[in-house]
């Protein structure tokens, strides 16, 4: 099975992230737009794992509590990729994903699971294989956003799968993320 860690955003959050991605397939000739409910930010891709790995996963994933904390989604951005782009929303520099990120790299390699090695490029994916309609302007299509900000509050082991031809991305398993005051307690 296909795993991977996320930050997968509840309802609200979901729509607002899924309306950028409409007014976006506005401006394309061609490309293939995320659907609403495979909307989530990528924190560790573990690839092909047999089912007897989850667990151990899910360990991790709980010693890699950092506690909860709060995301600013601003901005849109690309990755080109010759004449065709993926276009994403971007997020906020925060300390806390980046720390929670690198927690959870560390516990898995540490468990002796293969992660990626790329740098964390923190962004939530809107588009693959865009082809924009001439005169397209990034600064118009961003002009009359405004930041979203959402709470994150657990972490979630996501299953990728194609189901009827569609991919369809299903959390398998979470960890909750701890109020900061909590670890106080939990030290004491």
């Amino acid at each position: 099975m296909r795993l991977f860690i996320a930050i997968d955003f509840e309802d609200k959050i979901k729509d607002q992230i899924y309306q950028r991605a409409k007014e976006l397939r506005q401006y394309a000739e061609s490309g293939n737009f995320i659907k609403r409910d495979n909307l989530h930010l990528t924190l560790a891709f573990l690839g092909e794992m047999p089912t007897e790995k989850i667990e151990g996963i899910l360990k991790v994933m709980e010693r890699s509590d950092t506690g909860m904390f709060t995301l600013q989604l601003e901005g849109t951005g690309k990755f080109q990729r010759g004449s065709e782009s993926i276009y994403w929303c971007g997020i906020k520099s925060s300390e806390s994903l980046l720390e929670l990120q690198s927690k959870l790299v560390q516990g898995l390699k540490a468990e002796g699971y293969r992660v990626d090695d790329k740098p964390y490029r923190p962004h939530i994916t809107l588009g693959r294989r865009c082809r924009m309609k001439s005169g397209f302007s990034m600064e118009a299509y961003q002009e009359h956003m405004t930041p979203i900000n959402l709470q994150v509050q657990k972490i979630s082991l996501m299953k990728s799968e194609r189901v009827d031809g569609e991919l369809r991305y299903t959390e398998i398993g979470s960890s909750a993320l701890r109020k900061h005051e909590d670890f106080g307690e939990k030290l004491n």
